[in-house]
């Protein structure tokens, strides 16, 4: 059995998990700031950390880069000499990740850079010379210089109002495309993004004047961020490229990047509660977190982009758009019961839509707000009534400190769980259905002990670290205290702790599993402190690398694949678009054994009966119809490849685009008896079932409970049933 002690110290994924191998940056605060922000960020006393000289690394990052190449060589769960085929793949990286829109460098560039990689991977031994870093530095100047030419071209063909009556297209993914082969062709390739800036900032009812104004700015922010870059931003870029040609999850934090962490880790955030990720020069809100400002007003969602932030109530809005997210987020911040304006792109948004305004009020994120909830649905199919109990879980979380000095009312996910059940059994509900849709992990011990509240005992998960030393978690073997029908929600941002129950649940055939398939993140990071190899006095940051796998009691991991649902519902977000299987270098899905366990999948038979019972009763459900043109209109929108450079034809698609939206919502008022929209606002789009995805899934479990007796082998499993009425 797993000794929790030693693996809680050797897992990150303990704590809040990671989705991303580029740290994000969250919009909060540690509790220590005192006072409003400043309206700008050129008020700020930090603002410029740098002032536009050629930048050299240290002797320390130059130590530090050979430090870290050998921790990840000897102590990677994938392990492999770095040889020159991985230099390669990390010079690479190097340059997708400082021009990933290929809007800068030019071929001839790169290829020179590139053969002169080659000949240093050939003449030295790995990273002993440190030449690797400082051509990386070479690079980064060079891009530099690219900029600076850019921005002055851009700022220069805003003399005079472009075309926009023309029939060109821009490309709007351009991470595959060639690099420009010339000075001509980038000019083209700037001359097509500048006008597109000015045809949104037209098209979000700006005049020339105002649009050319508000260009003129965003290009200095772009000056500004490329110019007072820091040689600790870019060693941390090099380093990055290097850790992401292991693994996705595999990262160095610097000490800025390791304060935003631990400011996430504490729990004790003041802020509007979300995650921001610079994304293509927009800050693109990457998750809501639970309990916090943005999360309890639910207007913000994921993908949403910021383009805009008043600090506070005395604040013009100041354009971010091509700010770095660690400026944008000194903006957003601020102390507890301040106002923040934001400024937004909602992230389903036609090109041409208008900018959005949102007010929040700042205020710390505290854990009751991320604490388990619950609910009862009522679900009638024919002549049956059944009560549903809803439990939703955001996170995984414990009160470590609280549990370690022997609390007896220190708060973690089972123990309120329990209370729940509890509760949920005295109102008689027929069955149980645990919410783990977002819930992105959290505490390992959580995950394993809760499996144990609906299991009777027997292992939950299997560890397999990089000594191919193999750990087994079990759950607590005093008695599942629900034994009744049970059905969990997954949906792709369920991940890590989330995945290892929603396994074991379904591994044991204990409930039906619904949703889509979730992350796929089946890998342990260890967190190590680089000081300790420096004086006192020096912050060199963290390492985050793969030391181990999650395995399934079934023996197949949860990495690459996550968990596939018994049964899938609908989801916006794409399998190719975002989870473990996009990432590059994702380690790959493997199995090990299978261990001894009670139990086994659910009946095929009786997946098949709720498919097609599921079926049949949302073909005439309209919320549920409603939802699927929501989806293939999203993905309309995230699949559009190009753009059209002419203002008539972007105002006609979005013409269009918006009675498309009005037919349809006027379809759902008619099928409501509601009176009909001459035109769409905001405030009254949102009309039917919230959320038809849980009334669903509901309705699915009550078909599990009336059809688990004719399944008596299975049925055993389950003791606690339905009486007849």
């Amino acid at each position: 059995m797993l000794t929790f002690t030693r693996f809680f110290a050797t897992l990150i994924a303990l704590g809040l998990l990671t989705l991303s191998a580029t740290p994000v940056a969250f919009a909060e605060s540690s509790g220590s700031e005192a006072k409003e922000r400043p309206c700008s960020i050129h008020d700020m006393d930090d603002a410029d950390n740098g002032n536009g000289a050629p930048l050299e690394p240290s002797d320390r990052q130059l130590f530090l880069d050979r430090l870290i190449a050998g921790l990840l060589e000897r102590h990677h769960l994938d392990t492999h000499e770095f040889d020159a085929e991985m230099a390669e793949e990390v010079f690479d990286n190097f340059l997708d990740n400082l021009d990933p829109g290929r809007h800068y460098l030019l071929a001839e560039d790169v290829e020179a850079f590139r053969e002169r990689h080659r000949e240093l991977v050939a003449n030295s031994d790995g990273h002993g010379t440190g030449e690797r870093i400082k051509l990386a530095f070479e690079t980064f100047q060079r891009f530099r210089e690219r900029g600076e030419d850019r921005i002055r071209f851009a700022q220069s063909y805003l003399d005079e109002k472009p075309d926009l009556e023309g029939e060109d297209e821009l490309a709007v993914d351009r991470e595959d495309a060639p690099w420009a082969k010339d000075e001509a062709e980038l000019d083209t390739l700037w001359e097509k993004r500048v006008t597109n800036d000015v045809i949104g900032l037209i098209m979000a009812e700006r005049d020339w004047d105002d649009a050319r104004e508000t260009l003129l700015r965003r290009y200095d922010n772009l000056r500004r961020n490329i110019s007072h870059s820091d040689r600790n931003e870019v060693f941390e870029l090099f380093i990055n490229a290097h850790a992401n040609a292991l693994d996705p999850h595999t990262a160095y934090f610097s000490p800025r990047n390791v304060e935003e962490f631990e400011i996430r880790m504490s729990l004790s955030l003041e802020g509007i509660g979300a995650a921001l990720q610079s994304d293509d020069e927009y800050i693109t809100i990457t998750e809501i977190l639970p309990g916090g400002p943005a999360d309890q007003d639910g207007t913000l969602r994921p993908q949403d982009r910021i383009t805009g932030v008043a600090a506070h109530e005395d604040c013009d809005m100041e354009d971010i758009v091509g700010w770095r997210v660690d400026d944008a987020v000194q903006l957003i911040r601020g102390p507890e019961g301040s106002k923040v304006r934001l400024r937004y792109l909602p992230g389903d948004a036609v090109p041409g839509d208008p900018e959005k305004t949102i007010e929040l009020v700042r205020s710390e994120v505290q854990l009751e707000e991320q604490a388990a909830k619950k609910e009862i649905k009522d679900v009638t199919l024919g002549d049956q009534s059944y009560r549903v109990g809803v439990i939703q879980i955001p996170t995984f979380y414990m009160d470590f400190q609280g549990r370690r000095e022997g609390r007896e009312d220190y708060r973690s996910t089972t123990r309120d769980v329990r209370r729940l059940l509890g509760e949920l059994q005295e109102e008689g509900v027929d069955a149980v259905l645990v919410d783990l849709r977002n819930n992105g992990g959290g505490s390992l011990i959580e995950a394993t002990e809760l499996a144990g509240v609906f299991l009777d005992g027997g292992p939950v998960v299997q560890m397999l670290d990089t000594q191919g030393e193999l750990e087994v978690a079990e759950g607590p073997d005093n008695g599942a205290e629900w034994d009744g029908p049970l059905g969990v929600m997954v949906n792709r941002f369920s991940a890590s702790a989330s995945e290892i129950f929603a396994g074991a649940i379904q591994d044991y055939g204990r409930g039906v599993i619904i949703g889509s398939p979730t992350y796929g993140k089946g890998t342990i990071q260890n967190l190590l402190d680089l000081d300790r190899w420096f004086s006192e006095d020096d912050d060199v940051g963290q390492l985050k690398f793969t030391i181990g796998k999650f395995y399934r009691v079934s023996g197949g991991s949860m990495q690459h694949r996550g968990v596939i649902p018994d049964l899938e519902l609908p989801s916006a977000i794409s399998l190719e678009d975002f989870g473990e299987s996009t990432k590059p270098n994702a380690l790959a899905w493997d199995e090990i054994a299978s261990l001894e366990y009670d139990g086994d999948p659910l009946p095929r038979s009786l997946v098949e009966q709720l498919t097609e019972m599921h079926s049949e009763r949302v073909s005439e459900d309209l919320d549920f119809n409603n939802l699927l043109d929501d989806i293939r209109r999203y993905r309309e929108v995230q699949e559009r490849r190009t753009l059209s450079l002419n203002l008539d034809k972007r105002r006609e698609s979005q013409e269009d685009a918006r009675e498309r939206r009005l037919a349809q919502e006027n379809v759902r008022r008619a099928a409501r008896g509601e009176a009909a929209l001459s035109e769409l606002d905001g405030d009254e789009e949102a009309t039917g079932d919230p959320d038809i995805l849980l009334t669903e899934s509901a309705r699915i479990l009550a078909d599990f409970a009336a059809l688990l007796p004719e399944y008596a082998d299975h049925e055993s499993r389950f003791s606690a049933r339905r009486e007849d009425r």
